[in-house]
């Protein structure tokens, strides 16, 4: 009997990567490694390819976030860890001093170090603690109700300027929105039987956040400017009569007067612009396309806030490409999401994977030029070139739709013959190859 393309103990085999973030130097990229439930950190040198696993042990980590001068704190097992590079290290010797920094009684659930480096926030028994390493001290925030996730996505951050965090936590059932002083005073909370969620910091005076009523067939979107002196100003409004889509971050430009949009005002998720001192809206994207890959996938501005990268099907129904704004950055067959701006904004990393292997991260310059893999995700002995490649059809549907999907075939089939299972009184044959 022919060996199989790929067995099963080489699909379990495939490891998995997540939540690529670039390393402050531009060098290095950070990321979770799942090599079957095991979840690692580990870095990878974007010049070199060189791969380096950061964090010790079997226990699974979580979040991380890099310090402006290169520390990493991550959630491990439950328990904060700060690690920095030893003295005098170079990223090709790279090697790392790991500290414990927090293991109390109730795990950690998200951290974030403010935009200097000098504190660290985090999530631990529901509620938002702040840690000040010159001190070093460690106060919890006065935030009314109980933290904890919400759709994977942060529940916490930092306002540009270290002066304040937002934050949503739950309260009688509900979820809320509130904004606390670095010091841990109470600035501002919503009180609602609304969602408040998402939320973005547009400049340190500016957050920016939607209200979903419990219809949810309207989505609100917010300024809240402080000093809070006023109630919050609404910007923009989503009318969805069936059901609103999933929400998505705004995402600022660097000046805080604009945020890019990802928004379903004509049926497909396109981008906008929005004016948050006047609430003017201008479309940046069109057409019968999808410009995100997937719910957790978010447009970047570049650093200088003159272009904005984004996943989107608009050149094949079955894939994603990266573009800037209207120029296609990168093109190859496969699925590219999750864009991340170097820290200089010269090279863009993001995963891509195709019919032939699992998602990898890989990075390309700002021109589209110097595309290259940092990771492999297949193991040895996966026969890619007799895997089945999937071929585009459309059933019709009513209405007169047409319904998109793909088609997947034995290699060895014969075309001018049933195939085993179509309704075919044939017997099956043993020589029919594997997928």
């Amino acid at each position: 009997m022919r060996k199989p393309a790929i067995t099963l103990d080489h699909v379990l085999d495939i490891p998995y990567f997540s939540g690529q973030a670039w390393a402050p130097d531009g060098r290095n990229l950070g990321f979770v490694r799942d090599d079957g439930g095991r979840f690692s950190l580990c870095e990878v040198d974007v010049l070199t390819g060189r791969e380096t696993q950061i964090s010790e042990g079997n226990d699974r980590v979580g979040a991380f976030s890099w310090a402006p001068d290169g520390r990493l704190a991550y959630v491990q097992g439950g328990r904060i860890v700060v690690a920095e590079r030893k003295p005098g290290g170079v990223p090709e010797e790279a090697d790392w001093l790991r500290t414990d920094l927090y293991a109390g009684p109730a795990p950690v659930a998200a951290l974030q170090w403010s935009p200097a480096g000098a504190l660290l926030a985090f999530v631990a028994a529901g509620g938002l603690w702040v840690w000040d390493p010159a001190g070093p001290t460690l106060r919890e925030m006065a935030v009314p109700g109980r933290i904890g996730p919400l759709n994977h996505k942060p529940a916490l951050a930092w306002a540009p300027d270290g002066s304040a965090i937002a934050v949503a936590f739950e309260e009688d059932k509900r979820w809320d929105l509130a904004v606390v002083e670095a010091s841990g005073r109470l600035l501002w909370r919503s009180h609602t039987e609304d969602l408040e969620f998402p939320f973005a910091w547009a400049r340190a005076d500016r957050l920016l956040f939607a209200r979903a009523p419990v219809s949810h067939t309207v989505r609100e979107w917010y300024a809240l400017d402080l000093p809070v002196g006023a109630p919050p100003r609404l910007l923009h409004t989503e009318h969805e009569p069936e059901g609103l889509g999933q929400s998505f971050a705004p995402q600022p430009l660097p000046d805080g007067r604009g945020a890019v949009m990802v928004l379903r005002h004509e049926g497909w998720w396109h981008l906008y612009l929005l004016d948050t001192d006047g609430g003017e809206m201008r479309a940046l994207t069109g057409g019968t396309c999808e410009d995100v890959g997937h719910a957790m996938d978010l447009p970047r501005v570049s650093p200088d806030g003159r272009e904005v990268v984004f996943s989107t099907n608009r050149e094949n129904l079955g894939m994603r490409h990266l573009y800037v704004v209207e120029a296609d950055l990168v093109g190859v067959p496969g699925t590219s999401v999750e864009p991340a701006w170097s820290p200089t904004g010269e090279m863009v990393a993001f995963r891509h994977s195709t019919v032939h292997h699992a998602p990898e991260l890989w990075v390309v310059a700002r021109d589209g030029g110097g595309l290259r893999r940092l990771t492999r995700s297949m193991p040895d002995g996966v026969d890619q070139d007799r895997l089945a490649l999937p071929q585009y059809a459309e059933t019709p549907g009513a209405k007169g739709w047409k319904i998109p999907g793909y088609l997947l075939t034995p290699t060895t089939m014969v075309r001018s013959e049933r195939a085993a299972g179509s309704g075919s009184t044939r017997p099956c044959s043993t020589s029919t190859a594997a997928a």
